[in-house]
């Protein structure tokens, strides 16, 4: 994918910063609802795409030139979001839901941007340095910012999410990201309170 089409991507990507800030003023069940709503439609989209040429066609021509190789013949990466930020957010104490949807959305997207525009040595894989020291650092503000009780639990699921997002290559970050750095957040916030 080309510069400008990954600098659009990591935008809309940002753009779903409205998770996040809708659920520090909503409550976890009207999320849900929301994001129910969103993974239906999503699925709905996904579905047609596959089985309707036409729409086929026209998804494509609209939105194709920002879907990875893995998207043109599975499910995008933003169903994979609505997915995860609802597991997230049903999952896990909101402190923490907000915490690990903020790793994915701000971290993992100023990582991505900044590996592609001046990322020059690489880490693993895909992954360069430059990505990753943007991904532990916005993460570590996050964490800053919207602090668990005790600290400790914020800076292992900051650990927790850059291991997922620099190693598990294999399986959509979109995913993985949120439910798999609250998880180890909510496990470590349960054996210390």
């Amino acid at each position: 994918m080309d510069v400008w089409n990954e600098i659009l991507r990591k935008g809309i990507h940002l753009g779903m910063l409205i998770i996040p800030v809708g659920y520090y003023f909503f409550p976890k069940i009207t999320m849900l609802v929301i994001l129910g709503v969103m993974i239906l439609l999503a699925l709905g989209v996904e579905i047609v795409r596959f089985r309707w040429p036409l729409f086929s066609k026209h998804f494509n021509k609209l939105i194709g030139r920002l879907l990875r190789p893995s998207e043109k013949s599975g499910l995008t990466g933003a169903t994979y979001l609505f997915i995860g930020s609802f597991f997230t957010i049903f999952l896990f104490e909101k402190t923490i839901a907000l915490i690990a949807l903020l790793f994915l959305i701000i971290s993992d997207a100023l990582a991505a941007l900044v590996g592609k525009l001046l990322g020059k040595r690489l880490l693993y894989k895909d992954k360069t340095i430059e990505g990753s020291i943007m991904f532990l650092s916005t993460a570590l503000c996050i964490v800053f910012f919207l602090p668990t009780h005790p600290l400790v639990i914020g800076l292992i699921g900051v650990c927790a999410a850059f291991v997922i997002d620099v190693f598990v290559v294999k399986m959509n970050d979109n995913f993985f990201i949120p439910v798999g750095s609250g998880l180890v957040m909510q496990i470590l916030a349960t054996v210390l309170n």
